[in-house]
């Protein structure tokens, strides 16, 4: 037979600064009288929804638990919406720890602080807060699995566990899997004898039949979280729910959202404002300064390019005077050639004395080309 054990609320009395009791809370008193009242158990599903409370409350319920699972009893335990602080060590009792949908998981330091006294006895409640923050660590790697010097920041930082991160260090091993009650309308008439239920049932049967009535009472009422919701993920892994939204729509300034309110870095690096269930800002990537090899580099990049502008117009300026030069070098050669036809049409070949007046005309054209 499966027994159920809810630890719903505040664990143990604990007053607010008026001097009331929280409401609701589950004392030590409670857990036991709802386990007695369960006779012939031999499997305690417990639920918890707590922020926790009294450390020594939670482990009076721990070790009762124990208790329990040395005389045969299988312990399970379930989360749904919250379990933090205090109610942590009641979880680990599970044989199987499972989750609800995405419930909050949360693990802190013991904290206090001490009345008045001289300085030994606040001393004393120090060295007290310290051993019992010590304990807690030592508790939660041994049971977990997961090593002291990773829970130990967790614990002082006050760390929210996703619950894939809760199953990764071993706080919770798995998701519970609900069982929906579904609507049906029977007629006598058309039950055969063949067919009708036998008047009487054996253990398994009656367990059977008794586990699915109570999952279905205990959820009965109770709206599913819609499957095909919007879920994205900021650059920590923090996951985001928008229920408005499909799987497939990019979420927009003004919608809902189930997340706290906070600034979350988008892997994008975008930034999602989030404030009173609605997402009411999306910052848009913030551009990096340049570093100063980089602002290095794009100043020689633009030198390089103004020394290339230069000695463009350094060949430009080349080329121009180039063509310049052929152009007068053509000149030259129209010139010369004419020079070389005038002197070969005043040549006539005689011999002796001739021949030097030849020359002595030659030089005398050579003369009369320069004094032009």
């Amino acid at each position: 037979m499966i027994g159920v054990l809810n630890i719903h609320g505040i664990i143990g009395e604990i007053p607010d600064e008026n001097g009331n009791i929280m409401q609701p809370n589950v004392t030590f008193l409670d857990v036991v009288q709802q386990v007695e009242s369960q006779k012939g158990i031999t499997q305690l599903d417990v639920f918890i929804k707590s922020p926790g409370g009294f450390v020594e409350e939670g482990d009076d319920t721990y070790n009762y638990l124990i208790s329990l699972k040395q005389k045969g009893v299988r312990i399970r335990t379930i989360v749904e919406e919250v379990c933090a602080s205090a109610a942590i060590k009641i979880l680990l009792a599970g044989d199987e720890r499972l989750l609800i949908d995405r419930p909050e998981i949360m693990i802190h330091n013991p904290f206090g602080a001490p009345g008045e006294g001289d300085a030994d006895e606040i001393e004393a409640y120090y060295k007290d807060l310290r051993r019992m923050e010590n304990g807690i660590i030592d508790f939660y790697a041994s049971t977990t699995g997961t090593s002291k010097e990773a829970i130990k920041p967790l614990m002082k930082k006050e760390t929210f566990l996703t619950p894939e991160q809760a199953i990764e260090f071993g706080f919770a091993t798995g998701f519970y899997t609900k069982i929906p009650l579904n609507a049906v309308a029977f007629s006598k008439n058309l039950i055969t004898k063949s067919n009708k239920m036998s008047n009487t049932l054996d253990k398994k049967e009656a367990e059977t039949l008794v586990d699915k009535l109570l999952s279905g009472l205990k959820n009965f009422g109770k709206s599913e979280k819609p499957k095909n919701l919007k879920v994205i993920q900021d650059a920590n892994g923090t996951e985001l729910e928008f229920p408005d939204l499909e799987p497939d729509d990019t979420p927009t300034v003004g919608a809902k959202t189930t997340a706290d309110a906070a600034e979350y870095v988008m892997p994008n690096g975008e930034t999602y404002v989030v404030e009173d269930g609605e997402l009411k800002e999306i910052k848009p990537k913030e551009e990096e300064a340049p570093s100063e090899e980089m602002a290095a580099l794009e100043e020689k990049i633009e030198n390089l390019v103004t020394e290339l502008a230069e000695r463009d117009n350094t060949i430009q300026a080349l080329q121009k005077t180039n063509k310049e030069n052929s152009k007068a070098i053509k000149g030259f050669e129209t010139e010369f050639l004419a020079l070389k036809r005038s002197i070969g049409s005043s040549f006539k070949h005689e011999k002796g004395e001739r021949k030097e007046q030849h020359q002595d005309q030659k030089r005398q054209v050579w003369k009369k080309k320069d004094q032009d």
